[in-house]
């Protein structure tokens, strides 16, 4: 499994060039406000914030 620091700066990453090409988007504001909770998130909350924005 990928460790949460991965997987964290990847969303970051991601984050960081939507909000240079795209950055008044409606999937740039859930992206960010979805890496924000799950930066927060630890153990099996972690899995499920991450889960949560897979199938959202």
């Amino acid at each position: 499994m990928v460790s949460k620091d991965t997987i964290i700066a990847t969303m970051t990453d991601l984050v960081n060039s939507l909000n240079e090409t795209n950055p008044n988007s409606e999937f740039t504001d859930f992206l960010t406000d979805s890496l924000a909770t799950i930066k927060s998130s630890n153990g099996v909350a972690f899995t499920g914030q991450l889960q949560y924005y897979f199938y959202r």
